[in-house]
């Protein structure tokens, strides 16, 4: 092999392996920062297995050109794991980091949820969907809130009764109300409710302001109710229903301080203002899990699926979901 075809392959295998580590780097920015900045949202927002896929390609293509150069080696001079070690332990370091981080993300220490005892909700976003929309899909989880956002025309009472336990044996079928875009079933009684716009400048998919003016934009939206759960746990239970523009343009965090301020300015009938403190927050939220902005919404409420979840969660339908943005 030719002096100039060996240096050739120490150069791309340097470079290589370079590449590998600069690629797991970016990815710890991105988990590290994740989007409290615009421009390392958009690196958080990159599945890690995307990052570890092409890292360890790299370190691959590295090894193997390393690997190609033996005439560079002596006849008994060997290439043992802790040399190999001391080449790679850095971004070694990084992937095995990346793995545990993926498979926390994947729910494998996780402890599922009792079956007995809890407030059972469903959450279904009908946008996009091209499936007719079955209320049997969401009557089969024998939910106790049943919450669909963007629902279908023609949803009447009788479907959204169907989503939801009979809460006694006296014949009454729980409640059921529509605010600013969700279609809601509860078998609790529904003690006070309420709804705001957030005032939100998301541009809708496949739409122009120009051509279409204000209908062009999502303001977003949220809603809250007041649950009497004192049979289920002592206690009423507050629901916030939220949803969030999907506009890859937004950045998150400062979508949510616009829509935390729509929120505490919502005006009661009595003059305060504010929705009451949440439980519970469910909604399209549009915000990848893990996101530092999901946990402003709320200060105070933890990931329910980071706590008990199994698997990625991911949303869902999509033939290959890549994030988790309903939450």
């Amino acid at each position: 092999m030719s002096r100039v075809i060996q240096m050739t392959r120490v150069v791309l295998a340097r470079a290589a392996w370079v590449l590998a580590l600069l690629v797991l780097v970016i990815w710890a920015i991105g988990r590290l920062a994740s989007d409290r900045w615009l421009v390392t949202q958009y690196v958080h927002w990159v599945p890690t297995e995307l990052f570890l896929a092409m890292a360890l390609a790299l370190l691959v293509f590295s090894r193997l050109l390393v690997l190609g150069n033996r005439e560079r080696r002596r006849p008994t001079q060997r290439i043992g794991l802790r040399r190999i070690l001391s080449v790679h332990v850095v971004p070694l370091g990084f992937v095995v980091v990346a793995l545990f981080s993926m498979a926390s993300e994947h729910g494998i220490w996780r402890s599922s949820l009792p079956d007995k005892g809890n407030l059972r909700i469903v959450f279904w976003n009908a946008a996009n969907n091209k499936l007719e929309f079955p209320p049997k899909l969401v009557s089969e989880h024998e939910p106790d809130l049943a919450i669909i956002a963007n629902p279908r025309w023609g949803m009447g009472r009788e479907m959204l009764y169907t989503m939801v336990h009979e809460p006694s044996g006296d014949g009454e079928r729980g409640a059921v109300l529509w605010r600013h875009g969700f279609a809601i079933a509860s078998r609790f009684e529904i003690l006070a409710s309420g709804s705001t716009s957030l005032g939100l400048q998301g541009v809708r998919d496949g739409m122009d302001p120009e051509d279409e003016g204000d209908a062009a934009f999502d303001r977003g939206a949220a809603v809250f109710l007041v649950l009497d759960t004192r049979a289920l746990n002592g206690q009423k239970t507050v629901v916030w229903i939220v949803d969030l523009p999907s506009d890859p343009n937004l950045h998150r965090a400062a979508v949510v301080r616009k829509a935390v301020d729509s929120i505490g300015a919502w005006r009661r009938p009595d003059g305060t203002t504010g929705f009451a403190e949440p439980d519970i927050v469910v909604g399209d939220l549009n915000i990848p899990s893990g996101s530092w902005s999901l946990a402003q919404i709320a200060p105070g409420t933890r990931d329910a699926h980071a706590q008990h979840g199994q698997g990625a969660g991911r949303t869902w339908p999509r033939e290959r979901p890549i994030w988790r943005i309903d939450h």
